[in-house]
């Protein structure tokens, strides 16, 4: 089983995707026990691991192949599968009204063996523009 190291964390982090336990998502599925996450970034905040902006995946029946869907103030990047990013079904990242903020040391105890694979340069830049469409950062104003 093979860690990340902590100084890794933001080199390795952004556009990896992860199958993430549902505990941590903060929900009980009785199909699934993890959903996939797709890390937008690591904060450093302050010194130390800073913190890895999740966006948690979900297996939609709606196969449009659009790059993203936004109804009633939710926003997801939807995502194909393919040989880089190790989906099996099209994928609803979900981007608003909330993406999850997780210790980067926390998420880096989970084992490499739980990397799903990696979003490709283009989905992985629609997921940074639009989380920062959806959170916009005080100096971006």
């Amino acid at each position: 089983m093979t860690r990340i190291a902590i100084s890794d964390l933001p080199k390795i982090l952004p556009g990896l995707i992860l199958r993430v336990p549902n505990r941590w998502w903060r929900f009980d599925d009785r199909v699934t026990s993890e959903h996939p996450g797709a890390c937008i970034r690591v904060l450093q905040l302050a010194p130390g691991p800073g913190h890895a902006v999740l966006s948690k995946g979900s297996s939609k029946r709606d196969r449009r192949s659009v790059t993203y869907v936004e109804r009633s103030g939710r926003l997801h990047l939807v995502v194909a599968p393919d040989s880089v990013n190790g989906l099996r079904d099209v994928t609803h990242f979900q981007i608003a009204p909330r993406v999850h903020y997780f210790s980067a040391d926390k998420i880096g105890r989970l084992s490499l063996d739980r990397t799903v694979g990696r979003l490709s340069e283009a989905d992985f830049a629609e997921m940074r523009r639009l989380f920062d469409v959806a959170f916009p950062s005080p100096h971006q104003r």
